[in-house]
C-alpha cells in the first residue's frame, strides 16, 4: 500500500511537471508573440498598381525568434517564416511574377521573378490580402496575442510612393525615403533598387553676390585725340550712346536694372539701358541713348552707370567723355528787298528776336560758345552801275550802324550760348545822289567767329 501511494505520488508530480513545463512555454510563446508588430505600411503606391505594390513590415522588436507559421494579417495565411531577434521582413501582396509582371520583386529586386538574396539583403514572403486606399485597419494575429493599426490618407503616403513607418505605440509619419524602407528601421534610406539610387538632400544657402561693372563704351568717337570727342550738332540735340558690360556671379538674370546718368547745367539725366542678350553665364550687355543739348557746355562730362541685382545689392562705374566746343549760327533771313528807295535817302531794314521771322533779321546762336559774327559784303550793282559796298550799313542790338567792308570786319556782339540765345540784326542802305533808277542787287555776309 505505501508502495503503491509512493508510486502515484510521482505519477501525480511528473503530470503536474509537464503541465507546469507547458503552461510556461505558453506563455514564454505568448511572450515572445507580443514583440512582433507591424512597422510600415505602404497602401497606396503609384509607380505600381495596388495589387502588386501594397506590402507591410513587421519587425520582431524581441530578443527571442518567433515562428510567424500559423500568424494572419485580416485573416489571411501568409508563408511560414520565423522572424529572427530585430529582424524585419516584409509580406507583400504579390511577392513575385513573371518576369516583366509587376511585383514587389519586380519593384524592389532586380526583376528576375525570384525573390533572393540577389534583390536586398532582407526576407519577404507572399500574403493574400488587400489594403484600401482610403483608410482601413490591419489585424496582425496569431490567435491569442495580435497587433492592430489604422491608418488614413491624412497621415501621409497617399499615392505619392511613400510609405507610413511607425515611430511609435501609436505615432505614424509618411517616409522621407521615396518608395519607404522595407526591410530596414524605419527613417533609414532606401538602398538602390531598379536603378533608383540613394539620394542624399544637399541644402545650401547661396548668398547674393554684388554685380560687377566691366567695359563702359561711349560713341560716337568723333575726335583723333585720346579719350571720346563728341562733336555736338548745331542747333539740335546730339544722341551719345553708352554700352556696358555687367556680371553677376549670381548669373546674368540676377541683374535686375542698369542705369546711366550724365550732370549737365540743367540737372541730372538718367536713362535705363535696356539688355541686349547674355554674352555668357554671367555677364550680359546693356544699351541706352543719352541726348546732350547743343548749347550744353563744351568740356569734360562724366557718365555714372549703376547697376542693381535681384537682391538690391549694386556696382558703380565711371566712364568720361570730352563735348567738343561749337561755334555756330543761323540767319532767318535770306534776302531782303529795299523797294522805292529814293536817292540821298537811308532805308532801313529792322530785325527782332524771333527767328523764324524771315522778313525781319534775326541771328541765333546755335553752338555751345560765346558768338560773335564777321561782317563783309559786296557793292550793289544792275549791270552798268553799282552803289558801293560802304553804303550798306548793319547794327547789333539796336546799335551804332556800322558800315559794311569787302574785308570781313568782327563785330564783338558776345552772344551768350543757349536754348534761345538770339540777336537783332538792323540792315539799311543809303542811296547816293545821281543813282540811276533799276534793280540792282548784293550781298551781306555774316559769319560766326569766336
Amino acid at each position: 500500500m505505501g508502495i503503491y501511494r509512493r508510486i502515484c505520488s510521482r505519477v501525480i508530480q511528473q503530470a503536474l511537471y509537464a503541465a507546469v513545463l507547458v503552461m510556461m512555454l505558453a506563455a514564454s510563446s505568448l511572450a515572445a508573440g507580443a514583440d512582433v508588430v507591424i512597422s510600415e505600411i505602404m497602401y497606396n503606391p503609384s509607380s505600381v498598381v495596388d495589387t502588386a505594390g501594397e506590402w507591410i513590415e513587421l519587425h520582431n522588436n524581441g530578443v527571442s525568434p518567433v515562428d510567424l507559421a500559423d500568424w494572419q494579417v485580416n485573416g489571411n495565411d501568409f508563408e511560414d517564416i520565423t522572424i529572427q531577434p530585430d529582424e524585419y521582413i516584409v509580406v507583400a501582396r504579390k511577392l513575385t511574377g513573371l518576369v516583366g509582371e509587376e511585383s514587389f520583386e519586380a519593384w524592389y529586386g532586380n526583376g528576375d521573378g525570384i525573390w533572393d538574396a540577389s534583390d536586398a539583403n532582407f526576407r519577404a514572403v507572399d500574403g493574400y490580402f488587400s489594403l484600401t486606399n482610403t483608410g482601413g485597419t490591419i489585424n496582425l494575429s496569431d490567435g491569442y496575442y495580435a497587433d492592430i493599426v489604422s491608418y488614413l490618407p491624412s497621415m501621409g503616403a497617399d499615392g505619392n510612393d511613400h510609405s507610413l513607418e511607425r515611430l511609435g505605440a501609436d505615432t505614424w509619419n509618411e517616409s522621407s525615403a521615396l518608395y519607404g524602407t522595407p526591410g530596414k528601421p524605419n527613417g533609414a534610406s532606401q538602398g538602390q533598387q531598379q536603378g533608383e539610387g540613394n539620394t542624399i538632400t544637399i541644402l545650401a544657402d547661396v548668398g547674393s553676390a554684388h554685380p560687377v561693372i566691366g567695359v563702359i563704351t561711349i560713341g560716337p568717337d568723333e575726335g583723333s585725340l585720346s579719350g571720346v570727342q563728341v562733336i555736338p550738332n548745331p542747333g539740335a540735340q546730339k544722341n551719345i550712346t553708352v554700352t556696358v558690360l555687367v556680371s553677376d556671379p549670381n548669373g546674368a538674370g540676377d541683374i535686375a536694372t542698369v542705369t546711366a546718368s550724365v550732370l549737365k547745367q540743367e540737372g541730372v539725366e538718367t536713362v535705363t539701358l535696356s539688355g541686349q542678350g547674355s554674352v555668357n553665364q554671367t555677364s550680359a550687355s546693356f544699351t541706352g541713348v543719352m541726348q546732350m543739348d547743343y548749347y550744353n557746355v563744351p568740356g569734360g562730362y562724366l557718365v555714372r552707370v549703376n547697376a542693381t541685382d535681384s537682391s538690391g545689392l549694386k556696382a558703380t562705374g565711371i566712364a568720361e567723355f570730352d563735348y567738343m566746343e561749337v561755334i555756330a549760327m543761323q540767319l532767318d533771313a535770306t534776302q531782303l528787298a529795299f523797294e522805292d528807295a529814293t536817292p540821298g535817302e537811308l532805308h532801313e531794314v529792322t530785325g527782332d528776336y524771333d527767328p523764324e521771322s524771315s522778313y525781319a533779321p534775326t541771328l541765333r546762336n546755335i553752338g555751345n560758345a560765346v558768338l560773335n559774327a564777321e561782317v563783309s559784303g559786296t557793292a550793289l550793282s544792275n549791270g552798268g552801275q553799282s552803289i558801293g559796298v560802304e553804303n550798306i550799313k548793319y547794327r547789333f542790338f539796336q546799335g551804332d550802324y556800322q558800315s559794311v567792308s569787302t574785308t570781313p570786319a568782327i563785330s564783338a556782339i558776345n552772344l551768350e550760348a543757349g536754348e534761345m540765345s538770339t540777336a537783332r540784326l538792323d540792315l539799311a542802305l543809303y542811296i547816293p545822289p545821281g543813282t540811276t533808277s533799276g534793280n540792282y542787287a548784293g550781298s551781306v555776309t555774316i559769319a560766326a567767329v569766336s
